[in-house]
């Protein structure tokens, strides 16, 4: 079994797991745009797709933290729970409108 810090581990697991996770906070981005912007502005909602590319426009617009003491299966393993917390305080912000 492979030392999850090896570097081979990490960069096989981060190649796996990112297009998943951009597919996991796109939906979530559609999701929120369809139940806020859309709905309040009255405009088309996103597809999955065009909310990855505006996710990806986004983080290319704002500055990333490298954080180089977290391992590399932390550090997903924080983006997947992260991104269903926010997810979980956007369905409830949602039950109230």
């Amino acid at each position: 079994m492979a030392n999850p810090e090896d570097t081979w581990f990490n960069i096989l697991l981060s190649l796996l797991m990112s297009p998943l996770l951009m597919i996991y906070h796109g939906w979530i981005v559609s999701v929120f745009w369809s139940w806020f912007v859309a709905a309040t502005f009255h405009i088309p909602a996103l597809s999955v797709c065009q909310a990855i590319g505006v996710t990806l426009v986004v983080h290319m617009l704002v500055p990333y933290r490298s954080s180089n003491d977290k391992a590399v299966v932390t550090a997903l393993c924080g983006g997947v729970v992260a991104a269903t917390f926010v997810l979980l305080i956007g369905t409830i912000v949602h039950a109230f409108m």
